[in-house]
């Protein structure tokens, strides 16, 4: 078989929800980026919260799903809010 008969028709990960740490910018932004793109819906965090809901706004602009919370990854009472 090849790849594209095992990817699902909406995107390797359609029904999927990913989260992202770091989104902003770099490489959490561009992770953020591929894993809509295969149908994921993503959920953008980072420190920089502005720019985790500039990149959720892009990603949402041409019909993707995606959210941004203000999340600072290494503080543990940041991690029970995302995952509630």
């Amino acid at each position: 078989m090849t790849h594209a008969q095992l990817t699902p028709p909406h995107g390797r990960l359609h029904r999927k929800v990913a989260l992202v740490t770091g989104a902003a910018s770099g490489i959490g932004a561009a992770c953020a980026r591929l894993m809509a793109a295969a149908g994921a819906r993503v959920v953008c965090t980072a420190a920089d919260e502005a720019g985790a809901g500039a990149l959720a706004r892009s990603i949402a602009a041409p019909g993707g799903h995606a959210l941004a919370l203000a999340h600072g990854a290494t503080a543990e009472a940041a991690w029970e809010r995302v995952m509630a």
